[in-house]
């Protein structure tokens, strides 16, 4: 039979008596990248003598529905022979060797978020847990002194007061908090600075100056500027009426007079990135007239047009031959 007196568990049957003194500790330990949670107590024989010999713990934390689902189970060996029948086991220590095959990490199984998905056989019923808000967590503990495995009444692991707190920041639940989380995962961000912190108000209060501001009806407003220092080629500004940008070189105004870009206000010249001046010599294959242009002489070919003008070439549409100043040159090859 089972009694509960106070603090104790007594376990009876034909064989011995063990009583677990819950004095039995359930302290929790964060260290970083390696939680612990401690549990101490001791092992009595029936005649009240304690146990002296090598024991095998298994511990398991458990979900606290009708589920019942296993979230963490593991083994550990004990030698109580010089002990008084004292141990202390640390859960997810040096000494543990997990059994369950670890779906979720041993921090996880404590958080009160989302949905556990367990393997075939890890619950009594069904193979989710889904957590709540104030979730505790159960712990089964069995152990085997040489003559066979034996288990203690299920144990809740409850909140202490301040653990409450922790739940929360300032009183502000995690729904509540800007977090970094990859579905189901807690992620990881650099911190925030002041700076940064500053910039992120004003884009949500729409007024940074990092980007170009949509308006409501659809256009962009760009940003005004009557002599913005350190340009870099490909800015646009709007000032006193004109569009300008900045090549690289000058600033250019575009639509001064309220018309389209004009001929004059193109990089005109010789050099790369500028439109051909004329007599450049990026121009093959093309022939210079000395300012005249040629033209075709419609009728016979005999000669040139009355109004001929040095420096011109004709073509004639009926013979298709070529003509100048010269004269008659010859055929027109195409």
């Amino acid at each position: 039979m089972i009694k509960i007196k106070n603090t104790e568990f007594k376990i009876l049957n034909t064989f011995k008596e063990i009583l677990f003194s819950l004095i039995v500790f359930l302290c929790g330990t964060v260290w970083a990248g390696s939680p612990q949670v401690t549990y101490q107590g001791r092992i009595m024989t029936a005649g009240g003598s304690p146990v002296a010999r090598p024991v095998q713990f298994k511990l398991q934390v458990r979900s606290p529905g009708n589920e019942d689902c296993i979230l963490y189970e593991e083994v550990q060996n004990q030698d109580l022979t010089s002990t008084s029948g004292v141990f202390s086991l640390a859960l997810n220590g040096s000494a543990s060797t997990r059994t369950d095959g670890g779906s979720y990490s041993f921090s996880q199984i404590f958080a009160n978020r989302g949905t556990f998905t367990l393997g075939s056989g890890k619950c009594t019923t069904g193979t989710t847990y889904i957590t709540g808000a104030t979730d505790n967590r159960n712990l089964k503990v069995y152990f085997n002194d040489g003559s066979g495995w034996e288990s203690l009444p299920l144990q809740a692991i409850n909140q202490v007061p301040l653990s409450v707190e922790a739940a929360q920041v300032g009183g502000y639940p995690a729904s509540s908090i800007l977090r970094v989380d990859n579905g189901s995962v807690p992620g990881t961000a650099s911190a925030l600075t002041t700076a940064n912190f500053t910039e992120l108000m004003a884009l949500l209060g729409g007024i940074s100056t990092q980007y170009t501001k949509a308006s409501s009806n659809g256009t962009t407003v760009l940003p005004q500027s009557s002599s913005p220092s350190s340009l870099t080629a490909g800015q646009l500004w709007y000032d006193s009426g004109s569009l300008k940008y900045y090549n690289g070189t000058s600033t250019v105004t575009l639509d001064a007079s309220g018309s389209a870009v004009t001929y004059s206000q193109l990089p005109v010249g010789t050099a790369s990135n500028t439109v051909a001046a004329g007599n450049d010599s990026r121009l093959v294959n093309a022939i210079q007239n000395a300012g005249y242009a040629s033209s075709i002489q419609v009728g016979a070919d005999a000669a040139l047009p009355s109004s001929h003008s040095v420096g011109r070439f004709y073509v004639a549409s009926d013979t298709q031959k070529f003509i100048t100043t010269m004269g008659l040159c010859g055929l027109l090859l195409v």
